[in-house]
């Protein structure tokens, strides 16, 4: 984008590009506004990363190389590491977490009544329901006595559980059209 004499605009401050950037769609940003773009999606998990060129209306992804040749090798793992779990809270339905605390492994689903084994903990994860195995009681009798009282501590509290991820989340003020910050589903509060 140009201003009206012609000078390239920046996407992000609407300024001259200063220090410019180029990306492979061919709009330039401000070297600073770049680096400082993808360090926001570190917290804002807006992944993947798209051009804010031509009004915001430009669908080029930007690239690994691209952001590898702006940002150190900290801000750069940073964000690498937080597309990848967005990658991986986006998608429900084939990967999970292992339900030890702190553990970071992650797994894919796999049928039901198979017992999968943490690589990196060792615990027996079921892959139904996505807790500790529970041998010789279904998912749904395993369902207990703190499960219940969370669950009803939830309703209590005005939590809810994000229908993609099931993290819990609150709404504290504002419109009833909800993101989950985890995997970037949308709800609504009322339905």
């Amino acid at each position: 984008e140009r201003d009206s004499r012609g000078a390239e605009m920046c996407p992000v401050c609407f300024s001259d590009v200063v220090s410019p950037i180029r990306l492979q769609c061919g709009h330039s940003w401000c070297k600073s506004c770049f680096e400082n773009y993808l360090i926001a999606s570190i917290d804002n998990k807006a992944f993947p990363l798209k051009c804010l060129g031509a009004e915001a209306k430009c669908s080029q992804t930007i690239s690994v190389t691209a952001a590898r040749d702006v940002l150190s090798a900290n801000d750069f793992d940073a964000v690498a590491d937080a597309a990848f779990h967005s990658y991986v809270y986006a998608r429900p339905d084939e990967f999970h977490y292992c339900p030890t605390a702190n553990c970071p492994q992650i797994y894919r689903t796999a049928p039901p009544g198979t017992i999968l084994q943490c690589p990196s903990c060792l615990a027996r994860i079921c892959p139904s329901c996505h807790t500790l195995a529970h041998d010789e009681i279904s998912c749904a009798d395993r369902d207990t006595d703190g499960d219940k009282l969370f669950k009803e501590w939830m309703d209590n509290h005005d939590v809810k559980a994000c229908p993609g991820c099931k993290a819990s989340i609150e709404r504290i003020a504002g419109c009833n059209h909800m993101t989950c910050t985890r995997c970037q589903t949308h709800m609504c509060w009322e339905c």
